[in-house]
């Protein structure tokens, strides 16, 4: 039976910069330094599935092993809103000692709470 795992994930994520006085004065060498803070929630709901084709067992010459594997992630983030991603790849091995591997993504980064909440600075 190949491994499969299905599963979901929801995080909240908070910050808070808080800059000292003479930070926020300008007062230091840099520009004044406005505090910032804020939240977001992110709901995940993923896919993996990993399915032999060959193994040891069937003795093809030159295939040792052969898999091909899948990922989807759905994520919904309550400031950037939904995206998806996913992978599509293959591990071949002619030998024991010997993997190639290979995978096409598509993925996305969500931005960290200081990305989206630090104000703009000189």
């Amino acid at each position: 039976m190949p491994p499969e795992i299905l599963g979901y994930e929801r995080r909240r994520e908070k910050g808070a910069f808080n800059p000292d006085m003479y930070q926020q004065l300008g007062a230091t060498r840099n520009a004044p330094i406005a505090p910032a803070s804020g939240s977001f929630v992110t709901n995940e709901v993923f896919g993996e599935l990993l399915v032999p084709i060959a193994s040891p067992a069937n003795a093809i010459p030159l295939v040792h092993s052969l898999d091909v594997e899948g990922r989807v992630r759905y994520v919904h983030n309550s400031v950037n809103g939904g995206f998806t991603t996913y992978t599509a790849g293959a591990r071949y091995r002619p030998i024991q000692d010997i993997e190639l591997r290979g995978n096409f993504t598509h993925s996305l980064r969500a931005p960290a709470i200081v990305e989206l909440f630090t104000p703009r600075a000189v």
